[in-house]
């Protein structure tokens, strides 16, 4: 599975993001940019999540996940997502 960020802009300010995990992640991502027309003076920049960060605590009770942080690169629709 798959992570996926849309980080929309407006007039060059940038207004959020939505994360997208699913199996049909890149489907999803189109839905979102074509909600964010460029006529209205949006942009939107796709990012996809290559590596994570975990930070863990281990104690008497086991092994505790405190944060994840996921790691993001730019992408675009030509790449295969596996």
């Amino acid at each position: 599975m798959k992570n996926f960020r849309v980080q929309v802009w407006h007039q060059r300010q940038l207004l959020g993001h939505f994360d997208i995990t699913e199996t049909r992640g890149a489907d999803s991502v189109g839905l979102v940019c074509a909600r964010f027309p460029q006529s209205l003076g949006f942009r939107t920049e796709v990012l996809l999540a290559e590596e994570e960060s975990r930070l863990l605590e281990c104690g008497r009770d086991g092994v505790k996940l405190l944060s994840r942080q996921l790691h993001y690169r730019p992408w675009s629709e030509q790449e295969v997502v596996e």
